[in-house]
């Protein structure tokens, strides 16, 4: 009987292990390894590098998924398991889709080719490439993919982890609505989310870089396992829609220019904001019906919408800026005179505005 990476770990305590002392048994897929080394904690495989002739397979956290390098250069999927589009006036191919007369569903971890079967460079996935496929359970493009098209893994609920090429600039519409991805990591390339990109995924957070400069409606909608979320500087053109539904939003860090009019209003379950010094405009009810308890103002903010922040939680905010605004109207929507610091009373509720 051979042993897997994981049957190992029955019988190893914690500690770091050169292959010299793992069981006799031991083997991967019936071959034992030659070098290397696996890392346990409490019984749990977390990192390993094991050797097989001129092959090494590694492990990566940012996929929860092995890789495997050929003297070095990472080994990909093979050309045939593909189909692929006719090749553009530069040679350039989508992925359209598995070829059955090559591939079985047997291997379920996909690193994209760099080349079809004729020599040419992939650049795309193309649209409903994987559209509908239960099989693949993790994806690894490399720095040739530059675009991920429209629906290209929509519905793909067994794929749990994607690592997106370092050169990919555009995510298409719904490319991994209804996947199964439980951790996404953007690369900073990518300049475009476009609707419905990532609905209904399974993230808990979610970094959005500051390359990106739009995200359209729905990109991140329908995520109730979401609660951490930071954005980054690039975003201009930001669809007020793109979190819809995602109500277990917690804690929200924004380095955004210019937050837009109703951006997270009604986010019931977000508690805790951080404003970077980046941000300069709150749009109006930018954060109403919210739960914040209290905010800071950093010293970048020139204009703050009304009714902003019209929380029935908030009790305190902290003005680091050197100017007066209409208080009363960012948190009650009822315009008065503008004061840098002091009270505003709300029923039986008093806001606090200190300047620390």
């Amino acid at each position: 009987m051979t042993k897997s990476v994981a049957d190992a770990s029955q019988e190893l305590p914690t500690g770091l292990f050169d292959v010299s002392e793992l069981p006799e048994d031991f083997s991967v897929s019936g071959t034992k390894p030659t070098e290397g080394w696996i890392k346990l904690e409490k019984g749990k495989v977390i990192d390993y590098s094991l050797k097989f002739g001129d092959f090494v397979v590694t492990y990566d956290e940012s996929i929860n998924s092995p890789i495997t390098t050929k003297n070095g250069n990472i080994e990909t999927s093979p050309s045939n398991w593909f189909t692929y589009s006719e090749p553009d006036e530069n040679g350039y191919v989508s992925i359209t889709g598995f070829n059955t007369d090559e591939y079985d569903g047997s291997i379920t971890d996909i690193i994209i080719p760099i080349e079809d079967t004729e020599g040419n460079i992939v650049t795309e996935i193309g649209q409903r490439a994987f559209l509908n496929n239960n099989i693949i359970t993790s994806v690894i493009m490399l720095d040739n993919v530059k675009k991920i098209n429209d629906i290209a893994f929509l519905n793909t609920s067994s794929l749990s982890s994607v690592k997106i090429g370092s050169n990919v600039s555009i995510i298409g519409f719904s490319s991994f609505n209804m996947s199964g991805l439980t951790e996404l990591s953007i690369p900073n390339s990518v300049t475009t989310i476009d609707g419905s990109a990532f609905m209904g995924v399974h993230i808990n957070e979610l970094t959005i870089p500051n390359s990106v400069e739009t995200i359209q409606g729905g990109a991140f909608a329908n995520i109730s396992s979401l609660e951490k979320v930071l954005i980054g500087t690039g975003l201009t053109n930001f669809s007020v829609s793109i979190f819809s539904g995602s109500s277990n939003i917690k804690s929200l860090t924004i380095a955004l220019n210019e937050i837009p009019a109703g951006a997270f209003a009604g986010s019931r379950n977000l508690n805790n904001i951080t404003l970077t010094n980046d941000v300069k405009v709150i749009g109006a009810a930018a954060f109403k019906n919210t739960t914040i308890k209290d905010i800071v103002i950093p010293s970048s903010i020139i204009e703050i919408g009304s009714t902003a922040f019209q929380i029935d939680t908030l009790t305190k905010i902290i003005n680091k800026t050197d100017k007066a605004f209409d208080w009363n109207g960012i948190i009650t929507g009822t315009s008065g005179e503008s004061f840098k610091t002091g009270t505003v009373t709300v029923g039986d509720r008093t806001v606090q505005i200190v300047s620390e």
